[in-house]
This record gives structure tokens, C-alpha cells and sequence, in this order.
């Protein structure tokens, strides 16, 4: 049985379990496992270019890794509903973004695309929401009009 992760919209306790794809991204899921060691707690922002996606930047207490060794796994610029991705971002690697970006990405629904203004940025999609994606985007749904929202990510055991 694949290992999984539990993903908690905090508000409303509303929770969605994904599955890690360690044969098709073993960096990446080695990575993340290790990142959750301890549960991560942070907001989540709406992406402005994507479409569906909530972005979570990795807070400090997770960053468990050197993100330089993650090679390209898995990668794709048009995620699907449920998919997790992965995104690195160095310091200055953007106008305004002067540091490093640990970007924990949930894609909630269709007509997703990763496109930033610099260009399509692939993504190593490294889990899939297999259980509670239609109650969980309904909550991911309500951070584009309403704002931040704490999400909880933590492995299952």
C-alpha cells in the first residue's frame, strides 16, 4: 500500500487523503515524507495564473531538505483534479520574490494550468487525492474569494 498524507482544510475540519506516487517521483515523495515529519501548518493562498490551484509555501519548521537536489519527476504543466505538485523557486528567481519558495501545490479542479509570467513552469506531481477531493475543493474553492485559508498536512500512519 502506497504511504498517504492527509490534507485538513482547518476552518471547517473538512479533510481529503492523497496517495504518494513513489515509483513515478521517489525524490520528491522522499522529500515530502521527510518535510512532514512534524505536520505542516500554514495558509494557503489561491494562485492568480493557474487556475484551480492552492499554493502553500512550505514554512521553515518543514523545510527538511535540500530542494536543489530534487530532479524532475513526473512533471507536468497541465495537473489534473487531486494532484499534488511540487515547485522550487531559488531567491530573486522572480520580480518581487527576493527569497527561496518551498511551493506545496493541491490542484482542486479542472482547467488548471501551471503558467506564471515568465512562462509554463513544470511541476513534479508526486500524490493524487484519493478519498474526499469534492468536499475538499468546495473548501479550496472559497480561498479565491474569500482569501488565506490555514491548511494542515500531516502523513497518515
Amino acid at each position: 500500500m502506497p504511504r498517504r498524507i492527509e490534507l485538513i482544510f482547518d476552518e471547517t475540519d473538512t479533510r481529503a487523503i492523497a496517495e504518494l506516487h513513489e515509483e513515478e517521483a521517489p525524490q520528491t515523495c522522499k522529500a515530502m515524507w521527510a518535510a512532514l515529519e512534524a505536520p505542516m501548518r500554514a495558509k494557503g493562498i489561491h494562485a492568480m495564473f493557474a487556475g484551480r490551484e492552492i499554493m502553500i509555501e512550505m514554512p521553515d519548521a518543514n523545510r527538511r531538505f535540500d530542494p536543489t537536489t530534487i530532479p524532475p519527476e513526473n512533471q507536468t504543466v497541465t495537473p489534473l483534479p487531486g494532484e499534488l505538485m511540487w515547485f522550487y523557486f531559488p531567491d530573486h528567481s522572480e520580480v518581487g520574490f527576493p527569497r527561496e519558495i518551498y511551493d506545496f501545490a493541491i490542484i482542486y479542479g479542472r482547467d488548471t494550468r501551471i503558467l506564471i509570467p515568465q512562462g509554463w513552469v513544470p511541476g513534479n506531481v508526486f500524490a493524487t487525492i484519493t478519498q474526499g477531493l469534492p468536499e475538499f475543493a468546495r473548501c479550496c474553492e472559497r480561498v479565491r474569494t474569500e482569501g488565506l485559508k490555514s491548511f494542515t498536512v500531516r502523513r497518515v500512519t
